[in-house]
């Protein structure tokens, strides 16, 4: 992974550790610094490899920071699964959600809730780093959805996902954009939000985070979150490793797989809500080796 900072990450170490479990297969799980850390993704992947990895499963921070590394290891019989992102280079399988959909799953709901002529409102966007492939495409997602709507994009406030980041942003796009209805972004900020519009009297605006996390699901639950963008984490990492121990056993009927993003808000967490398809359990202490 490129991290393993956030709920979001935890989930998909759940994900793949209960699915290596459940295959029989040996797995071990490694983490960069964060989306800056190319190098040290690297190194860890040909450190996999080194210690006789059969196959490599990878978000990779950039789409073609890891393709040397790739290239290499699939010459000497390693299979490469790209996880994520889509690496811009030749892979044995591929587990892709397009983040462009979060975006886009969200402009969809607010469209029905704002056609054309009822009125202008606007949203501030704070996605999370600028340059990251799946920031970028959640914001354009919801740039190539909106229009037919009211809603208007104040301003994408880009930067770094830690929350104290995060809540600095968000206070400066709330003094120079008083007026926005919408914050949407990644969990970071929509978590912090909360108690940063409650403190300031602005319960009018709405939040809406593109991914989710346990702080996101117990604001759509108490109602100071609208909703969410989700792509089944959980199952998303169960799906991908599945794919790498078929695509290894030569038994893969289809190597291009994903799930699909849907809305989850306010209201829709009864009883069809699965949680475990999403997040990992509360309290689930993380492994990252599976023998």
């Amino acid at each position: 992974w490129p991290h393993v900072k956030d709920p979001y990450y935890i989930a998909m170490t759940y994900g793949v550790t209960e699915e290596a479990k459940r295959l029989g297969v040996k797995l071990t799980v490694v983490a960069a610094d964060g989306y800056g850390d190319q190098v040290g993704q690297i190194a860890q992947v040909e450190n996999c490899v080194a210690q006789g990895a059969d196959g490599v499963v990878a978000i990779s921070i950039s789409q073609d920071g890891l393709c040397g590394t790739i290239d290499e290891m699939r010459k000497n019989g390693v299979k490469f699964i790209d996880f994520g992102i889509g690496v811009k280079c030749d892979i044995d399988g591929r587990s892709i959600n397009s983040y462009w959909a979060t975006g886009e799953a969200i402009a969809k709901w607010l469209k029905e809730k704002h056609p054309n002529g009822s009125g202008k409102v606007k949203a501030l966007w704070l996605p999370g780093p600028a340059g990251v492939f799946w920031s970028e495409a959640a914001v354009q997602g919801f740039k190539d959805t909106i229009p037919g709507s009211e809603v208007e994009i104040a301003k994408v406030l880009y930067g770094d996902s830690g929350k104290a980041v995060q809540m600095k942003l968000l206070e400066d796009g709330l003094q120079t954009y008083p007026d926005v209805k919408y914050v949407i972004g990644g969990a970071p900020v929509v978590e912090v939000a909360v108690n940063l519009l409650r403190e300031i009297g602005r319960d009018d605006i709405g939040l809406y985070s593109f991914y989710l996390t346990p702080g996101v699901e117990e604001g759509i639950v108490d109602g100071s979150i609208e909703g969410s963008a989700t792509e089944s984490s959980v199952m998303y990492a169960r799906l991908a490793l599945e794919l790498a121990v078929r695509v290894l056993e030569g038994k893969a009927k289809h190597i291009d797989i994903a799930t699909e993003f849907g809305v989850l808000q306010k209201g829709s967490m009864g009883a069809g809500y699965d949680r475990s398809k999403h997040l990992a359990p509360t309290g689930w202490k993380p492994i990252f080796k599976v023998d």
